[in-house]
């Protein structure tokens, strides 16, 4: 029984450290994928306590770990969020996210060749490119086996695809966009 102090304030130590590195990148992670300020700042809390629950599982690299509890998290808010829309309002009635004006003609070229990707393209390709994973990290977040450089590939194919006058001239080049 003597253990259990120094045993707890080592776990705190660790939970600590955990949200000081990786809090940013989970609200990050978590914004993106959600535009409720509310059900965000839930998620991340959720996630750290999840995390802090199975502390003993905590792999070397913990971000791409606690990115993979965050999605499971939101997803499983949104699926309650989702049930309650149906319960209580009738279709015509339920809320629809608004979608921002598009003032920028590029912009509106790369959101239509986005939108030939599926939708397991884009979100490999987000995590990727605009959150910085390796393709190691990846199946962790995803929780499950994913192929970036086909990712990478359908998404050159799509910017191909696109009229040369409307292309833009942004690249996909190992891992980077310039």
């Amino acid at each position: 029984m003597a253990d259990a102090p120094n045993t707890r304030a080592s776990d705190r130590r660790k939970i600590e450290q955990l949200i000081d590195q990786h809090h940013d990148a989970v609200l990050y992670h978590l914004r993106r994928r959600c535009d409720d300020p509310l059900l965000v700042d839930a998620a991340a809390g959720q996630t750290f306590i999840a995390a802090w629950q199975h502390l003993d599982e905590l792999p070397a690299n913990a971000r791409p770990w606690l990115l993979g509890i965050a999605r499971s998290v939101l997803e499983h808010h949104q699926r309650i969020e989702r049930r309650m829309q149906r319960r209580r309002w009738p279709p015509r009635f339920r809320r629809r996210t608004p979608i921002a004006p598009i003032t920028d003609e590029l912009e509106l070229r790369l959101r239509r060749t986005l939108q030939r990707l599926s939708p397991n393209d884009l979100e490999i390709l987000v995590l990727a490119e605009v959150e910085g994973l390796s393709g190691d990290e990846l199946p962790f977040v995803l929780g499950r086996k994913v192929q970036l450089e086909r990712a990478r590939r359908r998404l050159t194919r799509a910017l191909q695809q696109i009229e040369p006058e409307e292309r833009p001239t942004a690249t996909l080049k190992q891992g980077t966009v310039r």
